[in-house]
């Protein structure tokens, strides 16, 4: 036997255009018993008024029929054969019940109209929730994550342009990275979506329409059968005619109509096509989970741990629901082969599918989010990973046991400024250094954990206070600030550039308000050129003997400044050391006409 499910795919709008043409079929011949019995009623008034002129005529006639005229001898109530054969024949003439049969058959074919348009109205929600479904994850769900990643890799690449802090940047990076990997769980979710909506669901929605299409050739049948046997009970004549429409009804087979109408509907059907990762306009990437710090697997372990637990519930319920459907559907197919489908089977059948399917699309993003992370962490045990709660952030020096003793002397030279670090550490398990250790090598991202440097009571070098400073521009809008590193402005505030411009963003000092942070360059007008960057520190470094020229080292990691009194210094640039390092691995020096601290390690 043909299927619809496996010959129409995509097939629902045509099919269920196919069952509504034939429940409007059925309400017109509905129609036609009802317009059949006005014309009964009319004819059977006629019937009974000439019926009853008849009879009239033969009570009047009776005893002349009978004994003539002027009989000898008056019969009495009596009469001859022939008159009470007449008599019969007259009233056997009117087929009483002929109004009965008819209400029976359209009371029968109310019933069926009735449980197949509710049966079309189960199966037309059904696909209506199982495409909302589809176009809320493959479209709307997917555009919205698509949209989040688009804005953390903008939201990083600013905190980058405007020097931000590594603690901020980090925040921004470890959000960037959340964004994209949801991305492409989102991207894997929408093409198991897609097929099992085309392979599975609606599939199995046509197999219900299709029974339902049978359900109505076995009721129509059964319906005009009782009705033609109701007939040949009542009628005197055109018995062999109802006979014969009823040998007509056994040939009228359930399937045939359906495999008519597969026949004259197949075409060649084309996937549509799988969801494929879209790289950020200013951020390209590869379509590979990004798990650079330690943040980063934190995140997705919770999300994994989390889709494992809701797996266990999901994977209950379905069992239980696919226990019931396959009960139905023995049901169904034992009640087809004996024609006795009916409406309460297939209500049944069609409210199991449905609650079938919604714990299964439950179900898929859990497993999409488990069959991800595992396909793509292959050499890390997920489901042992153990997180303790963080005390601060940390980054590559967090092993390292930093600090500075206070200066035993008063009388220090005031260019060595004392200076307190504490070791930053975060309590970690084992079993996480070993993770981040094991995914660092592997082919996921070739750039491997990024770390950050925190560093909180810094070696400082002093600079000529800048609120003291001339202004060198003034704002000509007004701005409000939208991060913690930028300011308020208004029109016409004094202003002393910090920082020069990068990427659109100037730091400064707001000498009208006295705060210091990042705004807008287009917001502001230069009156003069600064010379900040030029501040000589307090104390005159001391000559040295011998070679006037200062040490130069090559920079072979790129380092973000965190703070005014650090540079930032990129792979290949040299850097004059002004200041040897410190035993904490800090230095003073000078790379593109910028002076501050940076970290020795990275050069």
């Amino acid at each position: 036997m043909l299927s619809v499910g496996d010959e129409l795919k995509d097939g629902f709008d045509i099919s269920i255009d196919y069952l509504d043409q034939n429940i409007s079929f059925i309400e017109d011949i509905k129609e036609f018993y009802i317009k059949r019995k006005e014309v009964t009623k009319e004819y059977l008034m006629n019937m009974k008024k000439i019926n009853v002129d008849m009879l009239d005529l033969i009570t009047k006639n009776s005893i002349n029929i009978s004994v003539g005229s002027k009989p000898i001898m008056t019969p009495g109530s009596l009469v001859n054969s022939s008159i009470t054969t007449v008599r019969k024949l007259v009233n056997d003439n009117i087929d009483k019940d002929l109004n009965k049969i008819n209400d029976i058959v359209i009371n029968d074919l109310t019933s069926l109209i009735n449980d197949l348009k509710n049966l079309s109205m189960y199966l037309k929600n059904i696909y209506k929730e199982m495409m909302n479904n589809y176009h809320a994850i493959c479209e709307t769900n997917l555009n919205n994550y698509k949209k989040k990643y688009d804005e953390a890799t903008k939201n990083m690449e600013q905190a980058r342009a405007k020097g931000s802090s590594s603690d901020k940047i980090t925040k921004r990076e470890v959000a960037m990275n959340e964004a994209k990997n949801l991305y492409l769980i989102e991207i894997a979710l929408a093409n198991r979506v897609k097929d099992k909506l085309y392979f599975q669901d609606i599939p199995e929605l046509l197999d219900l329409l299709q029974n339902t299409v049978k359900f109505k050739v076995q009721k129509f049948n059964t319906f005009l059968s009782k009705h033609l046997n109701n007939c040949i009970h009542n009628a005197n004549s055109n018995i062999s005619v109802y006979k014969e429409e009823i040998n007509y009804l056994t040939e009228n087979l359930p399937d045939l109509d359906v495999e008519m109408f597969i026949k004259h509907n197949k075409k060649p059907w084309q996937e549509p096509q799988d969801k494929v990762f879209i790289a950020s306009p200013i951020w390209y990437e590869e379509p590979i989970f990004n798990v650079k710090l330690e943040e980063d697997l934190k995140i997705l372990s919770i999300k994994y741990k989390k889709a494992i637990e809701d797996k266990s519930y999901l994977q209950s319920e379905i069992s239980k629901q696919l226990d019931n459907m396959k009960s139905l559907r023995g049901q169904i197919l034992e009640a087809s082969e004996k024609n006795g489908l009916n409406f309460a089977l297939l209500k049944q059948y069609s409210a199991s599918l449905q609650r079938f399917t919604d714990l299964e699309n439950q179900n898929l993003r859990v497993e999409v989010i488990i069959d991800s992370l595992k396909n793509n962490f292959k050499d890390i045990n997920l489901d042992n990973l153990n997180f303790k709660e963080e005390k601060k952030k940390s980054g590559i020096f967090s092993k390292l046991k930093i600090g500075r003793s206070k200066s035993k002397s008063s009388n220090k030279d005031s260019s060595e400024v004392i200076d307190n670090r504490y070791e930053d550490s975060r309590d970690q398990s084992d079993d996480v250094a070993s993770t981040m250790n094991s995914f660092a090598a592997s082919s996921i991202s070739g750039a491997g954990i990024n770390t950050e440097i925190h560093r909180e009571n810094k070696p400082t070098f002093s600079q000529g206070s800048s609120s003291s400073a001339a202004p060198n521009a003034v704002a000509l809008y007004s701005y409000q600030a939208q991060d913690s590193d930028e300011i308020d402005i208004s029109p016409n505030d004094k202003l002393r550039t910090l920082k020069n411009d990068v990427n659109g963003w100037t730091q400064v000092l707001n000498v009208t308000s006295g705060k210091t942070g990042n705004i807008p360059t287009s917001y502001m007008k230069i009156t003069e050129v600064s010379n900040t960057s030029k501040v000589p520190p307090t104390v005159v470094p001391r000559r040295k003997k011998g070679n006037n020229e200062n040490p130069k080292v090559l920079c072979k990691y790129e380092y973000i400044a965190q703070g005014d009194d650090e540079i930032s210094i990129h792979p290949g640039d040299q850097i004059e050391v002004l200041r040897p390092e410190d035993e904490n691995g800090w230095a003073l020096g000078l790379c593109n006409g910028n002076k501050g601290l940076f970290p020795m390690s990275y050069c």
